[in-house]
């Protein structure tokens, strides 16, 4: 797998999918007896009118968005997870078969970078 397959399957099984289930779930809570909170989600939402639920879903897309470039940031090594001077290093490789291949290579095009490029 190279960096931009992993960035392309990010972001359709976490990114794409993350905002199609909100929105899914806004329209229609799931489960036999969701809960009290999501109930007033749905409620609310399905009252939005037209445009404020189109509104609303770009809202949804920019911050599943800005959620999935701050993690591929942290996974680049160029947003910090630790307070402190001497940080550890986020080591990311995919492994098949006998093959390993590492996709956070700061020697390489960094992932979040490759995100923004799509």
């Amino acid at each position: 797998m190279t960096k931009e397959e992993f960035v392309n399957a990010v972001d359709v099984a976490v990114g794409q999918s993350t905002v199609s289930d909100i929105k899914s779930v806004l329209k229609t809570p799931i489960g036999r007896q969701p809960d009290k909170k999501s109930i007033d989600l749905s409620n609310w939402y399905n009252n939005l009118s037209t445009t404020d639920k189109d509104n609303l879903h770009q809202v949804i897309e920019k911050t599943t968005d800005m959620c999935l470039f701050g993690m591929l940031c942290v996974l680049d090594g160029v947003r910090a997870i630790e307070d402190c001077e001497d940080k550890g290093e986020l080591v990311l490789e995919f492994q098949k078969d006998t093959k390993s291949f590492r996709l956070n290579d700061e020697r390489d095009m960094y992932l979040h970078d490759i995100y923004k490029s799509k």
